[in-house]
């Protein structure tokens, strides 16, 4: 999951214990990207709108390296 409110980050976690599912999080596409390098996730959750980077440049890229990586874009209202 990559998003930058830690609110957010907290709920998916606690969701997905509730359902026996592990959950990585990054606040931000650098630290994501990194951590890809290293492990690459079945479904990735990410935020529509960060400061660094967009969510949609994001997760393009990731396609590109990881096309068996389902996806999932969400947008928060503030």
């Amino acid at each position: 999951m990559v998003d930058p409110c830690p609110e957010t980050q907290a709920l998916a976690l606690e969701q997905a214990k509730t359902r026996g599912l592990s959950v990585i999080t990054a606040p931000d596409p650098q630290v994501a990207q990194a951590m890809l390098d290293m492990t690459v996730p079945d479904v990735l959750l990410c935020d529509l709108f960060m400061p660094e980077m967009a969510g949609l440049s994001m997760m393009r890229d990731i396609r590109r390296r990881y096309p068996q990586t389902a996806m999932i874009m969400m947008a928060e209202e503030g």
